[in-house]
């Protein structure tokens, strides 16, 4: 596969899962440190708006470029789906934040270890599409992971909205709304592995396509 020497491309991409990586990290330091909730969602928020400016910069490099290593809506899309998972990961924090909840869970610090998981595969895929290597065994291993960590998450999801709906004693009064915040925050964490997923299925479509 022939990869134009001019095209930053991949470097842009590469920068922007690294961004997701750290907003993954950031909201599993959230999680695990509860005194970190307020300095942690500023940086959550830093990171989005970090992560606004590489889709700019990308879409600047597919104008720019003459030769691309993908179709450049392929590309396009890879981008958009990043900053997706950068839109979740900063609402998750943001939510945590305004809803003035009492302290974390073990549920919440499940969903971030697994965000924090996917984010190092998505930035694992994308070096190795710089690499030239999306038909190596490890490439689709990659995406393999992702999956896996996807169905992970919707087996917590469930886990998590059966014991919010089923606790050992009677739900009354602020219980319900702290229910319904919860409920909100671990649906925003689900979405974000099913775009981390969707990321997955896009390494796949680009390895059939262009290997």
């Amino acid at each position: 596969m022939f990869i134009p020497k001019k095209t930053k491309v991949f470097d842009v991409l590469l920068e922007h899962a690294e961004i997701v990586e750290k907003s993954a990290a950031t909201l599993s330091e959230i999680a695990n440190n509860w005194s970190k909730l307020q300095t942690g969602c500023k940086t959550l928020k830093t990171l989005e708006n970090e992560g606004d400016r590489l889709v700019h910069a990308t879409s600047k490099e597919i104008e720019r470029a003459f030769i691309m290593p993908f179709d450049k809506e392929d590309i396009k899309a890879f981008s958009n789906l990043l900053d997706d998972i950068l839109d979740n990961l900063e609402q998750a924090g943001n939510r945590l934040a305004i809803f003035r909840l009492p302290n974390t869970t073990q549920e919440l610090k499940d969903f971030a270890g697994l965000a924090v998981e996917s984010a190092k595969q998505i930035k694992k895929g994308i070096v190795l599409m710089k690499e030239k290597k999306i038909n190596s065994k490890e490439f689709e291993a990659c995406y393999k992971k992702l999956h896996s960590l996807e169905n992970e998450g919707d087996a917590l999801h469930r886990q998590a909205l059966k014991k919010l709906v089923n606790p050992p004693e009677k739900i009354v009064g602020k219980e319900i709304l702290l229910i319904m915040k919860w409920k909100e925050i671990f649906q925003t964490l689900e979405n974000t592995l099913d775009k981390c997923e969707e990321i997955a299925s896009t390494f796949d479509r680009l390895r059939i396509k262009y290997g």
